[in-house]
């Protein structure tokens, strides 16, 4: 592995740590950084709870090439699977089947990379924000749930499971189409996944549940800098 310190003007340094291998993609690594030292730069909280970028194979789903990233709050760490930056890799995740719950596209021009990383940095984030500010947070997932015409997100990713009450059932449908099928099999998955498209996307293209994630996570959860 290669251990980077990217140093930063507006929060603590980022650290990075790729594979040492001739065929390392460095616009990979770039796209990495570039994305998490945005948002860290935008939002105080993402600079407290995204302090490294790891791309390894520390996990069966990244070896599997099943998984593109994983959040690993404990450390302030975001895994990303170590074939997206290299040749081969690259060539391996691209001739693996289509998942039964795939996560949204990311719309361009910003790149896969880019909503990978979004995805896990808004993990950590919700994670130190559960810590911090518990009922802000809860208060939040409730006023989700509105546009779903439920009381909480909870219940939309529920609707999936056999037996839900049709009102969940039909907010789950609405999940699914409105963000990805990924986004219907946990509240968090859900969250990440909304955060990924509202900051990868633009007005314009945002489906009606992803303006509402926006306005309600800028209204109760994240504060800007300054």
């Amino acid at each position: 592995m290669i251990d980077l310190t990217v140093e930063v003007h507006d929060g603590p340094r980022l650290t990075v740590s790729c594979p040492d291998r001739v065929d390392v993609v460095p616009e990979t690594i770039a796209l990495a950084i570039d994305t998490a030292a945005v948002i860290r730069s935008r939002f105080a909280v993402a600079g407290e709870a995204v302090q490294s970028i790891l791309f390894d194979h520390s996990a069966g789903g990244f070896r599997r090439s099943k998984w593109a990233g994983m959040a690993h709050p404990n450390l302030a760490a975001i895994h990303l699977n170590a074939s997206l930056a290299f040749a081969e890799g690259l060539d391996v995740l691209a001739r693996q089947p289509s998942s039964s719950a795939p996560p949204a596209p990311t719309p361009p021009p910003a790149t896969a990379v880019d909503g990978i990383v979004a995805h896990e940095c808004w993990h950590q984030m919700e994670a130190t924000l559960e810590v911090r500010r518990y009922r802000d947070t809860m208060a939040f997932r409730q006023r989700l749930g509105e546009h779903f015409g439920v009381a909480t997100i909870e219940h939309a990713v529920l609707g999936g499971t056999s037996g839900a009450p049709a009102a969940w059932a039909e907010a789950h449908r609405r999940l699914t189409e409105e963000v990805s099928p990924y986004a219907g099999t946990s509240r968090r998955e859900a969250t990440a996944e909304m955060f990924a498209l509202w900051w990868c996307g633009s007005p314009g293209g945002w489906s009606p549940a992803v303006a509402h994630f926006g306005e309600a996570v800028t209204a109760q959860l994240l504060e800007p800098r300054g």
